[in-house]
C-alpha cells in the first residue's frame, strides 16, 4: 500500500475545517486515526488519484461561512429558500415530536477471523508521559458500556483483567513502528507475554511522534493500530500506539480526553479487526480500482468501526470514549454509533446506487437531503464539503429550509437539496466526494458534528 502522507495534493475549497489524513503503512496494512481539526482556515489535500481513499474534512464550529470559493475546486451555498420559521425548531411545535426518516446506513462486513477473543490490554505508559489520569484508563475501558456494546456486538466474549504498565521513559523525536514495537516487546514478557488474546497499548509521551506523521505534528492526537510484523507473536496479538501532538485542547475536551477517545478506537479496531483487514472492516481498495466499486462510507471514512464514528463520543465515569460503529444499530436506527446518545441529529443523501454513489447525467444532479433527530434539538447548521474530485472543477449548491448568506439551517423532518455541477467537459468517468455536515450551533463541548459522505459521477 502506498504511504499517501508524502503524497499530498493541495486543493482549495470554500468552508472550514481541516483535512485529516490517514496513514496506510507501505508494506503492511494498518489504521492511523486522529481527531479532524477544528482550525477555521481549511487546507484540504485530494488524492482522488490515488489508492485508497482517505477521509476528508470535518466542519466543527458554527455560523460556518458557505460562500463560494475561487479556485479550481469550489463549493458554494444558495442563500434562498424559505426564511421563515418556527422559532428555530425547524418543525410543527403545536404536536408530539415524531423523528424524521432517514436514509440506509452500510453494514461492515466480516471478512475472516480476525477478532481477539476475550481480549486482554496491556497498556503501557512511558515515565516521561505527562498526561495525568492514564493509568486508570485501560480499567475503565474495558468494563465501560462503550466496550460492552463492542463486545457484545461483534462477539469478543469477555475481556480479561486489563495490565498497566509504567514504562521506561520513551525516545523523543521521530518513531518507527520498529522502534515502538521493540518498545512494547520489551514489556511483553512473563505474565505480559502474548497469548493469541493480547492488544499491547503504548501513549507516546508529547515529545515522541509516528515516523512520517506530518499531519498529527500540527494538529490533534494520533491513534494506530497493526499487528505484530517480526514473528514475535501469534496472528491474534496486536498493539496499538497513541501520540500527542499540538492543538489538543479543542472541541471542549482536554488533551487527557482526546488520549482516551484515541485509545478507545485503537483499542475496539485492533479487537475487531487485528491486521486491518480480515476482520470486520470495508475490503480495502486495490491500486487503481474503481471507488464506485466500494460504498462511499468506506471511501470517505475509511473501514473500521472506529472510522466510521469519530467524532462521536460518550463520557463514562472520569473517561471521555469513542463510540463505535454498531452493524445492529445501523439497521434498525438513525444513530448508528454505540452506547446510542440522544439527542442524535443528522441529515443524509437519499438514492444513490448500491454503495451510495449518484449520476450526474449531462454533468448534473440535484440530490435531495433529509434532515432527521431522535429528540427535539435546535436548527443546525448544514454545509458542504467538496474533497476529493478528478478533474477539478466540480461545485455544489446548497438549498435548505431556512438559508442565509454565510449558513443554512435544518432540522428534524425537514428536506434540503444539493445541486452538484461537474466542470464543463468533463469526460465519463470524472467523479467527486462531498461530505455533507450537519454541525450544532448549540454544543459547547463534545460531539458537535455527523458527517453524511455523497459521492457523484459522470456516466
Amino acid at each position: 500500500m502506498l504511504d499517501l502522507l508524502a503524497r499530498d495534493n493541495p486543493g482549495k475549497i470554500s468552508v472550514s475545517g481541516k483535512f485529516s489524513p490517514g496513514r496506510f503503512d507501505s508494506d503492511r496494512p494498518a489504521r492511523l486515526w486522529r481527531p479532524r481539526d477544528l482550525s477555521l482556515s481549511f487546507s484540504a489535500m485530494r488524492f482522488f488519484d490515488l489508492a485508497p481513499f482517505l477521509p476528508i474534512a470535518a466542519l466543527i464550529f458554527a455560523p460556518l461561512a458557505c460562500s463560494s470559493s475561487s479556485g479550481d475546486d469550489g463549493v458554494t451555498s444558495d442563500d434562498g429558500g424559505d426564511t421563515t420559521g418556527d422559532g428555530g425548531t425547524g418543525r410543527d411545535s403545536s404536536g408530539p415530536f415524531t423523528p424524521g426518516p432517514h436514509p440506509s446506513y452500510p453494514q461492515v462486513p466480516l471478512n475472516g477471523a480476525g477478532t481477539v477473543a476475550n481480549p486482554r490490554v496491556v497498556a503501557i505508559i512511558p515515565s516521561n508521559e505527562s498526561t495525568s489520569g492514564l493509568n486508570g484508563f485501560a480499567s475503565a475501558f474495558m468494563s465501560s458500556n462503550t466496550w460492552k456494546a463492542v463486545a457484545s456486538e461483534y462477539g469478543l466474549g469477555t475481556a480479561q483483567t486489563p495490565v498497566t504498565i509504567t514504562g521506561a521513559a520513551a525516545m523523543s523525536g521521530s518513531q518507527s513502528e520498529d522502534q515502538i514495537q521493540s518498545y512494547i516487546e520489551g514489556y511483553a514478557t512473563g505474565g505480559n507475554a502474548p497469548d493469541g488474546h493480547t492488544i499491547y497499548l503504548v501513549f507516546l509521551p508529547s515529545a515522541a511522534y509516528l515516523q512520517n506523521d506530518q499531519g498529527c505534528q500540527t494538529q490533534g492526537i494520533g491513534g494506530y493500530h497493526t499487528y505484530f510484523f517480526d514473528g514475535f507473536s501469534s496472528s491474534t496479538d496486536g498493539w496499538g500506539v497513541v501520540q500527542h501532538c499540538t492543538g489538543t485542547a479543542q472541541q471542549g475536551l482536554t488533551e487527557e480526553q482526546w488520549a482516551t477517545i484515541a485509545a478507545s478506537h485503537e483499542i475496539a479496531e485492533a479487537a475487531t479487526d487485528i491486521d486491518g483487514q480480515s476482520g470486520y472492516a470495508f475490503p480495502s481498495p486495490q491500486q487503481g480500482g474503481d471507488p464506485r466499486q466500494l460504498s462511499i462510507w468506506d471511501d470517505v471514512l475509511l473501514t473500521e468501526i472506529g472510522d466510521l464514528c469519530v467524532e462521536t463520543q460518550i463520557t463514562e465515569g472520569s473517561y471521555t470514549f469513542q463510540r463505535m460503529w454498531s452493524n445492529k444499530a445501523a439497521k434498525s436506527a438513525m444513530d448508528p454509533c454505540a452506547p446510542a446518545i440522544t439527542p442524535y441529529f443528522n441529515t443524509g443523501a437519499i438514492g444513490g446506487d448500491a454503495n451510495g454513489w449518484f449520476q450526474a447525467a449531462g454533468g448534473k444532479i440535484d440530490i435531495s437531503l433529509e434532515a432527521f433527530s431522535n429528540a427535539p434539538v435546535a436548527d443546525w447548521v448544514l454545509a458542504v464539503v467538496l474533497g476529493q474530485s478528478s478533474p477539478s472543477g466540480w461545485s455544489g449548491d446548497l438549498k435548505t429550509p431556512r438559508g442565509g448568506t454565510t449558513q443554512h439551517l435544518i432540522n428534524n423532518n425537514e428536506k434540503g437539496t444539493l445541486t452538484v455541477t461537474a466542470p464543463a467537459g468533463a469526460p465519463s468517468g470524472s467523479m467527486a466526494i462531498f461530505e455533507l455536515a450537519s454541525v450544532s450551533q448549540t454544543a459547547t463541548s463534545g460531539e458537535y458534528v455527523h458527517i453524511w459522505p455523497i459521492g457523484v459521477y459522470v456516466p
